[in-house]
């Protein structure tokens, strides 16, 4: 992600009882709900959100929207 795509962070929505593997790899919690768009209607998903960052960028503390589906 960091060479090929040149992204500042990869983005992950992961199962609770991955999260502490996860953890161990880098990645950080950052959310433990996501919101979607399904049907013209705005959603929310109950699960952890992680992040790893891939630059000296800071995440954005906030709300994350997909906007779109979850997958």
């Amino acid at each position: 992600m960091r060479t090929d795509m040149n992204v500042p962070f990869g983005l992950l929505i992961c199962a609770q009882k991955t999260q502490p593997f996860y953890a161990r790899l880098g990645w950080q919690t950052v959310a433990e709900e996501l919101w979607f768009t399904e049907h013209e209607q705005r959603r929310t998903m109950q699960t952890p959100v992680m992040v790893i960052p891939l630059s000296d960028q800071n995440w954005q503390e906030g709300e994350i929207d997909l906007c779109g589906l979850p997958w």
